[in-house]
């Protein structure tokens, strides 16, 4: 069977028979969905992408050992063209886009991490529960390598998830 990527946030996985990935491999434009929110109400837009992909390339140069430093290497750019529309263009054609930096970056909404300072984020800064998400389950509790508890987003965009809770246990 095949691996097939399932969009989320996104509408499609961006190729080049669907105009989403340029001739030269270099140029990504992602569609988001409309509708989506923040779990505080917001709508979730391209600028949010914008802000987070900017966010870690500006903490990348801070600490070069950050977590997700390496996913951002080759990307020039990141810009939003419309409310819902994402385009990332690359120094060289970039293979793990689709399974490394799309899938692994988490997207944070700019209104709330706008606050907190880079120095801080390349740092050791840690958000304290309950987290702004987009996902199917909001980080509701937290302790550092003891665990992690997460709450059903009911307003989620595919609908709400089966079960009310999950508490994640570091042992």
């Amino acid at each position: 069977k095949r691996f097939d990527l399932r969009p989320e946030l996104a509408t499609e996985v961006p190729t080049k028979e669907n105009g989403g990935l340029s001739e030269d491999g270099l140029t990504w434009t992602f569609h988001l969905r409309e509708g989506v929110k923040w779990t505080d109400g917001q709508p979730v837009t391209a600028k949010d992408v914008v802000f987070t992909y900017e966010l870690v390339l500006e903490a990348r140069k801070l600490n070069p050992m950050l977590m997700l430093a390496n996913l951002v290497d080759g990307i020039e750019s990141v810009t939003a063209t419309d409310d819902y529309t994402v385009v990332f263009k690359t120094s060289k054609p970039k293979a793990n886009m689709l399974v490394g930096v799309v899938a692994s970056t988490p997207i944070v909404p700019e209104h709330v991490w706008s606050k907190i300072p880079v120095k801080d984020v390349a740092g050791t800064y840690e958000p304290t529960p309950p987290l702004v998400c987009s996902g199917m389950f909001q980080v509701v509790g937290y302790e550092h390598e003891n665990y992690v508890n997460f709450a059903a987003n009911k307003d989620y965009w595919d609908g709400a998830p089966k079960i009310d809770k999950l508490d994640y246990l570091f042992y």
